[in-house]
C-alpha cells in the first residue's frame, strides 16, 4: 500500500511536470504568434502609408498633367488665331501687291532683259564668286516673274545690284574663293585689284593668277620665283590694309595679247 502510494505520488508530480512543459511551450508558440501578427499588421500598415502616399504622388501628377494639357491647348488656340491673323493680313498684302503693281507689269520684260545682259557681263568678267553673283540676279528674275515682289522692288534691287558691280570695279582687298587648279577644287585667298586681275595663294604656298585663254577664264599657278614673290608682296600690303602705292606685279595677260 505504501509503495502504491509512493508510485502513485511519483507519477503525479511527473505529470505536473509534463502538464507545466506543455503550457510553456503552448506560451511560447502563443507570444511568437502574436508578435509575428505585430509585425505582419505594422508591414500592412506601412503597405498602406506607401500606398497612401502613392495616390497622393499620382493625384500631384494628374493635377500637373491637366495643367500641362491645359495650357498648350490655350498656346495652340493663341497660335491659330495669329495664323489666321498672319494669312489675312498676307492676302492683303497680295491684294495690295497686285493693285498697286497692275500698272507696272509692263516693267517686267524690260527687268529680265537687264537681268539677262547683266549675267552675260559677269560671266565673262573675272571669276570673282561667280555663282553667288549669278544666284542673287536670279533670285530677283525668279522673284519678279512668279510675283513674289512688285516690278518696283524688283527695280531696287537691281539697282543695288548695279552699285555693287560697280563697287567691285573700284575695290581692292583679299578675299577666300574656291578656285580650280589642274582640276582640283582649292580653297585660296585671292587679291582682286578692282576688275581688273585677280592673283592667288592657297594654304600649301601655291601662287598664280586669272588668266583668260580662249574665251574662258583658268587659274594659272605660276612657277617663276620672282613673280611669287611679286604676289607675295602684294598679298602683305593689302594684308597691311595699304590699297595705293606703286607694285610690281605679274602680267596676268595671255601672250596673244601682250603682242598686240
Amino acid at each position: 500500500m505504501v509503495m502504491r502510494t509512493k508510485f502513485t505520488t511519483a507519477l503525479i508530480k511527473k505529470s505536473l511536470v509534463f502538464i507545466m512543459f506543455v503550457g510553456l511551450a503552448h506560451a511560447d508558440s502563443a507570444t511568437n504568434l502574436a508578435k509575428e501578427i505585430i509585425d505582419l499588421r505594422s508591414e500592412v500598415e506601412s503597405l498602406y502609408a506607401e500606398l497612401d502616399d502613392e495616390k497622393e504622388g499620382l493625384k500631384s501628377k494628374t493635377k500637373s498633367l491637366i495643367s500641362q494639357k491645359n495650357e498648350l491647348e490655350a498656346n495652340i488656340r493663341r497660335e491659330e488665331t495669329r495664323i489666321k491673323q498672319l494669312d489675312e493680313s498676307i492676302k492683303k498684302q497680295r491684294d495690295l501687291i497686285a493693285k498697286n503693281s497692275s500698272g507696272s507689269k509692263k516693267l517686267i520684260p524690260l527687268i529680265v532683259e537687264s537681268i539677262e545682259i547683266l549675267e552675260k557681263e559677269i560671266k565673262t568678267s573675272l571669276p570673282f564668286k561667280t555663282s553667288e553673283r549669278l544666284e542673287a540676279l536670279e533670285n530677283i528674275k525668279t522673284g519678279v516673274k512668279t510675283s513674289q515682289f512688285t516690278p518696283e522692288k524688283a527695280l531696287n534691287k537691281l539697282w543695288a545690284f548695279y552699285e555693287d558691280e560697280i563697287r567691285l570695279t573700284k575695290e581692292n582687298g583679299i578675299f577666300k574663293q574656291t578656285i580650280t587648279i589642274d582640276n582640283q577644287e582649292k580653297l585660296a585667298d585671292i587679291a582682286r585689284i578692282g576688275m581688273v586681275a585677280m592673283y592667288f595663294k592657297t594654304a600649301d604656298e601655291v601662287c598664280g593668277y586669272v588668266q583668260k585663254q580662249d574665251g574662258n577664264w583658268i587659274y594659272v599657278a605660276t612657277k617663276d620665283k620672282k613673280e611669287a614673290e611679286e604676289i607675295a608682296v602684294l598679298f602683305d600690303a593689302f594684308k597691311k590694309q595699304i590699297r595705293t602705292g606703286f607694285f610690281t606685279i605679274p602680267n596676268q595677260l595671255p601672250k596673244t595679247e601682250n603682242k598686240q
